[in-house]
Order: C-alpha cells, then structure tokens, then sequence
C-alpha cells in the first residue's frame, strides 16, 4: 500500500464535490472549497500512514522495537510478539572484568577499592573491586569496567582487554606504579543484542516450535544465551546430542566466530537448567556435549581479471566470496528453515564474482575454489561445520 500525496487526495475531494454540485464551471483555484480540500487530503493522509503502520504491526518482519503509545499504552509491537511467543528479552549489555598486575613501589598501605584507571586506547574506565593490601612487590587487583566515551556505562565489547594490555591509574596512587598489566579477562564483556539479532529470534521460535526435547528445544535454549549466533544440535549417538555454537565475534573475540569457554559452559548450563538437581529442560535420558562450529576454508583463484579499479574490485570480490561463504550452513532435518544452505559450489561463487566484475564493466578469464590447494566444484558442509574464504589470488591468465 502506498500512501498517495496531499494533491491527488485534494483533486479527487475537489472533484468528488463539483460532481455533486453539478458544476460545469472548475471552482477557483483559491476557493474556499479548495482550502477545505486540502485540509482534508491532509488528515486523510494521516489516516493512511496510521493505518500502514498499523498493518505492519501485525508482521513480526515488521514490527517495530520502538515505544508505541495508543490509547494511553505504551509498549514495543516486536517485543509483544516475542513474550507471545516465549522468547526471552534482549540481552543486555555486559560489562568486562579483569584481574590486573600491579607493581608496588613501596610495600606499605592499600590499594583502595574504587581506583580508577583509563585505556589509553579507546578510553574506557575501569575501577577496582575491592581493596589490596600492598604487602608484595606485585599485587593483583580485579577491576571492572565502569564508564566509556559513548556514555554505555562502560558496557560493552569495548571493556574487553587481553593479557598484557597496559592501563593507567586516572590519579596517582600512593606506593604503586602508575601503569598496571592485565593478567586475565574473567568475565566477558558484550553488546547489547541488536535488534535483528531479537527479531530473528522471535521468527526462530515461530518457525522452530518447542517440541518437548526435539533439535529445536536445544537450538532455542542455546540461543538464549548473550553473543550466541547459531546452534546446531545433532544426535551424534543414541542417546546423545551434540550441539555445536557460533558466537558473534564482539563477545567472543574470534572473527571465526568460535564462542569462549564461558560461553560454551554457558550454553551447557542454559540447555541443563537444573532446579533441585533434576534436569528442567533437556530430556533426562540425554547426554548434551556442547562444542565450537568449525571453519572450513577455501582459496579463491579469480585468473585473468581485466577491470579499470582493480584493487577496489578485488577488495569487492574478496568481501562478497567470503560473505557468500559464511552464508551457507549444515542443512538439520526438522529444524533448518528451507532453501537448504549446506553445499559450497563453485558455479555460486563464481556467480558472486562474476556479478561484481560485470558492475564494474569489467571482464576475467576464469574462476577456481580450492581445498587444500585442489580445485573443488561441489563440498557438502559436515555436523557443525561452516565455511570462510582463505587466500586470494588474481594470476593474469
């Protein structure tokens, strides 16, 4: 439905009234039925951007997440229809936690609770838990992340450091160095969940019912859990089932998406849910293993390319080849949603090539996926295994 403009509604009035009076005669342009008439066209026009609104409102592809207000409520429509249908809330951002090293220039005193120190990097706040006394050369301090730039309240991806990475006492402590080390990160900081990422998981949950320990149970429960992408559950023997989980790479730290430990013992924990040491969710005759996808990576041989920007090509083709395989995924029988993504072919990728070059006006000689450095036409991804483009190359013929 397309909203029509003010004019065409205002002509249609004007029209619709000179045919009631019989006119022969157009009204004058600055009539007063004409200013009436568009007035009208006006609210008419409300009346069908309202109503379109509403219309989507009742698709959860559509539904908006933004505060809705009618009649005095005010909710959000893509939120009512994921508590209809069971699905847990957005996840909420996370904040970092980190165990630091700190060298003591004199052992006398404490390092107070409530020190903060700075990431000279992306300026992210972090404050110290509680108190240590000074009572070593080094002492070791858990730190939380408390504040950033962006106003997050120093949630987020941003607060994750690694082993080594140097902060900065905000004002100078008394007996220690200015500088401190990160030793561990112990608890992982996350995004908040995207919107798509909630809508996607309300369409899951309709399109992927529970059905009392089925595939679907062990994806939805896996998929509660904060990063978490995908699960792919399999039964990998009688009686046991293996669930592989891909993490997105904010929460997780890999570009391959290969979750942490804690998430992985989160979804443990998430697919057990024990209350009084019975097992509330999965079947209790079931043995859950959780695990990490696996990448399978294949090289690309584009020989022969012949375009004005070449590197600007090449940068396109590597973007979208990779894209393309990251797209496709083991095909689960009862669970996966149809058209079936499980199989790598070189006719698609060799399409997603070619659509590029001939954007750009260009032209190439051939196109070649390998594995393991021999020419594949067609690979079927195996339990738990999903693809990515590896090395490129672009020989002249």
């Amino acid at each position: 439905m397309t909203t029509p403009p003010i004019s065409q509604i205002r002509d249609n009035i004007v029209a619709q009234i000179e045919g009631e009076l019989s006119t022969t005669i157009p009204l004058l342009p600055v009539g007063f039925t004409r200013v009436l008439a568009t007035a009208m066209a006006a609210v008419f026009v409300l009346l069908y951007k309202y109503a379109g609104f509403t219309l989507l409102q009742l698709f959860v592809q559509h539904a908006t997440y933004e505060p809705t207000t009618i009649n005095g409520k005010t909710f959000r429509p893509l939120q009512m229809w994921g508590d209809l249908y069971g699905v847990t809330p957005r996840h909420a951002a996370a904040r970092a936690e980190h165990t630091i090293s700190v060298r003591v220039t004199t052992q006398s005193g404490t390092l107070p609770a409530g020190a903060q120190l700075v990431n000279p990097v992306n300026g992210y706040i972090h404050q110290v838990l509680s108190a240590v006394t000074l009572s070593s050369s080094t002492v070791n301090a858990t730190i939380l992340a408390v504040s950033d730039p962006s106003g997050g309240g120093g949630s987020g991806a941003g607060g994750n450091l690694t082993a080594g990475d140097v902060l900065q006492f905000v004002s100078p402590i008394k007996n220690v160095a200015r500088d401190a080390t990160v030793v561990s990160l112990d608890t992982q900081g996350t995004d908040a969940e995207s919107v798509s990422s909630y809508r996607k998981r309300v369409l899951d949950k309709r399109r992927k019912p529970p059905q009392g320990g089925a595939h679907a149970d062990y994806y939805h429960w896996a998929m509660e859990v904060p990063g978490i992408v995908d699960a792919l559950p399999y039964n990998s023997a009688p009686g046991q089932v293996t669930v592989y989980v891909e993490a997105t790479e904010a929460s997780s730290g890999s570009a391959d998406g290969i979750p942490s430990s804690s998430q992985l013992e989160a979804v443990a924990e998430s697919i057990q849910f024990t209350t009084g040491g019975l097992a509330a969710r999965r079947p209790v005759g079931a043995g859950v293993t959780v695990t990490a996808i696996t990448r399978k990576t294949f090289d690309l041989v584009v020989a022969g390319l012949d375009v004005n920007d070449e590197a600007a090509v090449q940068a396109s083709i590597t973007t979208g080849v990779d894209e393309y395989l990251r797209s496709l995924s083991p095909y689960i029988v009862g669970l996966s949603v149809p058209p079936r993504a499980d199989k790598m072919t070189q006719p698609g990728v060799a399409g997603v090539v070619f659509d590029i070059v001939n954007a750009a006006n260009g032209s190439l000689s051939s196109v070649t996926i390998n594995d393991s450095g021999s020419p594949v036409t067609v690979y079927n991804l195996q339990d738990g295994e999903k693809a990515k483009l590896g090395t490129t190359s672009w020989p002249s013929s």
